[in-house]
């Protein structure tokens, strides 16, 4: 008597088979390698010094500036300047310090309380820098922008101080705003070369820095 073949099982259907098979590889990700800008490597007491040094030389043109239109009874206001690009590019307490020293420059000859001009471009620094990631602040056009604003709003500040403590403030409003509008347009033209003075030495500052480090 000869019987029925034996049934054969699909490997499929074994559970043995389902549990040796080999587990599917997932798909790894492309792993982004960010790069380190060069400033990045100044250490913070180099980058805060290199800044102050080029605040002094602003500070100095300014000034200079400022006595070759005295006959013209014209004041120019640049002092958003030096906050700029601290703001926009450094760490916070290195630009913080570094926009606070700035101002006690211009504490220095200014006709106001000492230390007016520090807190409030600490103050400035602290705006620009809470928004600095919403705008684009690598290109030159930005910046110049940026400080516009900036030293606008200062301009302003200072301005509303003035006629508060003069007994005519009606007659200051049309000097202020001739100086506003020259302060502006002096920024809008200094702007460019100022910020590529201050990018090119922190840019040969960190490329010796790195080779003899």
């Amino acid at each position: 008597m000869t019987g029925s073949p034996p049934s054969r099982k699909s490997p499929c259907s074994s559970p043995s088979s389902l549990t040796n098979r080999p587990a599917a590889h997932p798909i790894a990700s492309p792993v982004v390698l960010r790069t380190r800008s060069p400033l990045s490597r100044l250490p913070p007491l180099l980058r805060f010094s290199l800044i102050f040094l080029s605040t002094l030389l602003l500070w100095a043109v300014t000034a200079q500036l400022n006595h070759a239109l005295a006959p013209w009874r014209l004041y120019v206001f640049v002092g958003a300047l030096a906050v700029t690009l601290p703001a926009l590019t450094f760490p916070f307490k290195t630009g913080l310090l570094a926009s606070f020293c700035g101002g006690l420059l211009f504490d220095a000859v200014a006709p106001v309380s000492f230390g007016t001009h520090a807190l409030l471009f600490a103050l400035t620094h602290a705006v620009v820098f809470n928004f600095r990631d919403r705008v684009p602040r690598d290109d030159t056009l930005s910046r110049v922008v940026i400080a516009l604003f900036a030293n606008l709003g200062l301009f302003l500040i200072f301005s509303f101080t003035q006629v508060a403590r003069s007994p005519a403030p009606a007659s200051l409003w049309p000097r202020l705003f001739a100086d506003l509008a020259c302060s502006q347009i002096c920024l809008a033209l200094i702007a460019p070369w100022f910020f590529a003075i201050q990018a090119r030495a922190l840019a040969l500052l960190a490329d010796d820095t790195h080779r003899y480090a």
